[in-house]
């Protein structure tokens, strides 16, 4: 089809449908993720909260400074860090999951957080999961070996991760 023939079609409201996947990925869609597709997610998730963190703390930081210039600026407690950083990974993968199912880190590699039986992760259960995967991280390692590429955590809560590549907002 050439394009003036295309042009006519989308005036007329009758243009073709293009979907937007790859052939090789649409056998693919819906299907459970597996070990190293989830593990970069999270690379990227722990990446974005950890430079979200870091910004936080020099934010505060630069607003102590000029608020009360004259004070030596504290130095940043590593320990402090740590623990915020931890909860706000929590609050940050539930209220992803809880919502549209993915986060940043599973926008980019295409999956999403499901429930067994394909519905939405509810608030709760997205809190219960945040908190196993940022106090057990090893739990992933379970898709390694696990028939259904499902993780402890995935087993312990009964949540699936598929490849999902549909848009942020769906």
């Amino acid at each position: 089809m050439d394009f003036s023939t295309y042009q006519q079609l989308v005036q007329a409201g009758e243009a073709p449908m293009v979907d937007p996947l790859p052939k090789a990925a649409r056998d693919l869609q819906g299907t459970t993720a597996g070990f190293v597709t989830r593990a970069v997610s999270v690379l990227i998730d722990i990446a974005l909260v950890s430079v979200l963190v870091v910004v936080g703390w020099a934010g505060t930081r630069f607003l102590i400074f000029v608020l009360r210039p004259t004070e030596p600026l504290p130095t940043p407690d590593a320990f402090a860090l740590l623990v915020f950083g931890y909860a706000f990974m929590v609050l940050y993968w539930m209220a992803c999951w809880a919502t549209t199912g993915r986060s940043l880190g599973g926008f980019a590699m295409g999956v999403r957080v499901r429930s067994r039986d394909g519905s939405r992760v509810g608030w709760l259960r997205s809190l219960g999961r945040a908190v196993f995967c940022v106090a057990v991280p090893p739990g992933l390692l379970w898709a390694i070996i696990s028939h259904r590429d499902q993780s402890i955590q995935d087993i312990v809560l009964r949540t699936t991760v598929i490849r999902d590549w549909a848009r942020l907002g769906q």
